[in-house]
Order: C-alpha cells, then sequence, then structure tokens
C-alpha cells in the first residue's frame, strides 16, 4: 500500500507541474501549529452542536489559476466516532467540517483518517524555475470529547501601564474553542489580600455589574446580585486602594500595580 500510495502522489505531482509555468516541483515539509484536526468545543454541555474540523492549510491557499491542480491534490479524511455517535462522514479537501448534536455521553472520541501519509500543497513560489510544494504529515489523529463538569478556574489579570494609567488586565472566562457556549457563571471570587472592584460584561444582553469585593468574599455572597452576571464573559477588577509602590507616567520609568487573581465557577445552563 505504501508503494502504490507514493506512486500516486509522484503522479499527482507531476500533473500538477506540468499546468503551472514551473519545469519541475520541491517539495518541502512543514509541520501544522496545532496539528489537521479539532474538535469544538473539546468540553460540551447538553443541547450544544459539536463541530469536528480539519485544516491542511493554515496560512497556505491554493495559487491562481492552479485550482485544478489543487483539486487533484485534495485529500479525503474520514471522520467518525468511536464509540458511535454520528454516521460517517467522508470529506475531501485541504479543509473541512461536519457539525452533530451533542450526544448523551459522558466521553467519546472523534477520529480523523486521511487516506493519505502527507498532504501536498503548491505555493506561489518558483524556485529556479521548480514550483515549491509544501508537504504536510497527515497519520490519523484522534481528539476526546467529553460532557463538560462545574468548572473552577483562576484567572490572572497582570498590572500594567496603559498610556500612564495603572491598570490590571481584564481577562474572558472560559468559553470556545475548548468550553462550551453555554456555560454559566455561578460565581466570581476575589482571592487578593485587598479589597477590589469587579466589572462582569460581555454577556448577550449587553449589560454590566460592579461590585466591591473584600479579601476571599464571593458574589454569591452578595445581596441583590443580578441574574444577567451569570451569561457575563468579561471579568475586569481594580484594586479599590492602589498599591504605593505603583508608578505610571507618560514617559516612565513605570513601576506597574501587582497582578490581581479572581476565580470563576461555571457550570453548564
Amino acid at each position: 500500500m505504501p508503494m502504490l500510495q507514493n506512486t500516486w502522489i509522484r503522479y499527482c505531482i507531476i500533473a500538477a507541474c506540468s499546468v503551472s509555468v514551473a519545469t519541475g516541483c520541491i517539495i518541502e515539509r512543514g509541520v501544522l501549529t496545532r496539528g489537521y484536526g479539532d474538535v469544538s468545543p473539546i468540553a460540551y454541555c447538553p443541547g450544544d452542536t459539536i463541530t469536528a474540523s480539519y485544516d491542511f492549510l493554515e496560512d497556505l491557499r491554493c495559487p491562481t489559476g492552479l485550482e485544478d491542480s489543487c483539486a487533484s491534490l485534495f485529500p479525503t479524511v474520514a471522520i467518525t466516532s468511536e464509540p458511535e455517535h454520528f454516521t460517517a462522514q467522508s470529506i475531501r479537501g485541504y479543509t473541512g467540517s461536519f457539525s452533530f448534536p451533542a450526544p448523551d455521553a459522558d466521553r467519546f472520541n472523534v477520529w480523523f483518517r486521511p487516506d493519505r501519509s502527507e498532504v501536498l500543497i503548491p505555493t506561489e513560489e518558483i524556485r529556479d524555475g521548480n514550483r515549491v510544494f509544501v508537504g504536510r504529515p497527515s497519520t490519523e489523529r484522534y481528539a476526546v470529547v467529553s460532557r463538560q463538569g462545574p468548572l473552577d478556574r483562576v484567572l490572572t489579570h497582570d498590572g500594567m501601564c496603559a498610556g500612564g494609567v495603572p491598570v490590571n488586565a481584564p481577562q474572558m472566562v472560559p468559553g470556545l474553542p475548548d468550553f462550551s457556549p453555554n456555560l454559566t457563571l455561578t460565581d466570581l471570587c476575589n482571592l487578593n489580600a485587598t479589597h477590589v472592584i469587579a466589572t462582569l460584561s460581555g454577556g448577550a444582553d449587553g449589560s454590566t455589574y460592579t461590585q466591591a469585593l473584600a479579601p476571599n468574599q464571593c458574589l454569591s455572597e452578595m445581596p441583590g446580585v443580578p441574574g444577567t452576571t451569570q451569561s457575563a464573559r468579561l471579568i475586569e477588577v481594580r484594586p479599590m486602594n492602589m498599591d504605593p509602590a505603583t508608578r505610571c507616567t507618560a514617559t516612565g520609568p513605570h513601576m506597574p500595580p501587582p497582578p490581581l487573581r479572581t476565580r470563576v465557577r461555571m457550570q453548564c445552563r
């Protein structure tokens, strides 16, 4: 099988070169930053739509005028689950995706099985009259997908000087691509030894909520917290009293404020 496959690949390269301005081909091996296959969300809530996708191009594109040559080099990728939770898919192309409803399962595997061990992609580059191709490994791989349980995550808000103003960096709560978009924020806690002012925003309704929190105090202990905070996606925090060592000016030198930490607790809707 490897010999037949290699012969087929050589045939396709010759065919691709013959329709280009190049007289031959140069193959350069290149790896993808995160691999070619992906599943999102990898941790899902009931009612989610899960998407399995692959991408061999990343930063590349098929050169103009070589679309037919690219098509002759397209891989076919079989996407299956183990145990079976969706109908097996067979997708042809440098990129592809398939979506399916989240199953009633604690965990399962999604497999990506290309029909070849290397995917070849022509580039715009011509070197010494030869078309340069990028060859990317395409061995089979799988992703473990699981049902999302309660999530407890510490966020670090680094201190910085922004235009001479001391600030602490906002942080997004966990979400796509790894976590379900249907996670709700059930609590926010102040893990610092100082009082802070926290602002929650970024929810679908566009509302914001600001609350002062004492050291180790959580929103769940506060009266009158609106239910809209459950959909918040952005956490901003600042100290109630600035550290006296902080120095931020327009020209420097700078002494940024110390980092602050918050804890978010989340669960499926």
